[in-house]
This record gives structure tokens, C-alpha cells and sequence, in this order.
């Protein structure tokens, strides 16, 4: 009986190290991306064609980060210092 409980206690410890080494080899990536600064006009909105810089990444569209497996967690629209009424959109996105 003894053996046989030892031997199950080795198990779930083993268990637990293999799922725990293999938790922190999934960690996520994330990164912040901004379109182009411009002057805000009526009717300007965030569409598929706009163009975001997401660092390393490089220049990508909403469709073409989707593409590639990042998820966006959240779109805002920020105002740029030095310049009435410039805002630039800001995505995080993460994977």
C-alpha cells in the first residue's frame, strides 16, 4: 500500500512540474501600435485600410495583425501633444 502511494505521490508531482514548465513556455506577447497623426475632419473613423506602426512589427492593417494571429484588445483614438485636434488610433494587441 505504501509503495503504491508513494508512487502516485511521485506522479502528481511530476504532473505538476510538466504543467507548470509548460504554462510559462506559452506566455503571451503584446505590443502598442499607432496609425499616423492627422487632423481631425467629420466622418473619420477607424476602417480596414488604416495603417498601424506596431513597433518590430513593423506597418500593418487591422486585417492583415488579424491574419497574423494578434488579437486586439483595445482601439482608442489619442490626442498628440503640440497640435490642436491631431489624434493618432492606438491599438494593443496581443498574441
Amino acid at each position: 500500500m505504501m509503495v503504491f502511494l508513494r508512487t502516485n505521490i511521485i506522479k502528481f508531482f511530476l504532473a505538476c512540474a510538466i504543467l507548470t514548465t509548460s504554462l510559462h513556455s506559452k506566455a503571451g506577447d503584446a505590443h502598442v501600435c499607432y496609425s499616423q497623426p492627422k487632423s481631425v475632419t467629420p466622418g473619420d473613423t477607424l476602417n480596414d485600410d488604416t495603417l498601424f506602426n506596431c513597433g518590430k512589427l513593423g506597418l500593418k492593417t487591422i486585417p492583415q495583425l488579424a491574419s497574423d494571429g494578434w488579437k486586439i484588445i483595445q482601439a482608442n483614438d489619442v490626442t498628440i501633444s503640440g497640435g490642436l485636434g491631431t489624434v493618432s488610433w492606438q491599438l494593443i494587441i496581443e498574441k
